[in-house]
């Protein structure tokens, strides 16, 4: 029995619980809070892959605002000179 489930055991026969029922409802607690931590752990792992495909994305963003605005500028003149004669 980890400390945990110990503490556990202790706080519900302290309520007057029998031991049996004690027993197997901390254990219980114990599977469902490391279960959580799991899922905890899933998610933080999730989360910090959807932030790396942002950053990604934020980049090709970038770039591509750069190649936009290169060719406008690349392409004023041109039409400038055209329209104005």
């Amino acid at each position: 029995m980890s400390t945990m489930e110990a503490e556990l055991f202790d706080a519900f026969r302290s309520i007057g619980v029998t031991d049996d029922r004690a027993s197997a409802d901390a254990q219980a607690l114990s599977r469902s809070g490391a279960d959580m931590r799991a899922a905890t752990s899933d998610i933080r792992e999730e989360l910090l892959r959807q932030k790396r495909d942002i950053i990604a994305v934020k980049g090709d963003l970038t770039l591509l605002k750069w190649m936009v605005g290169s060719v406008v500028a690349m392409t004023l003149p041109i039409l400038l000179t055209l329209f104005l004669r």
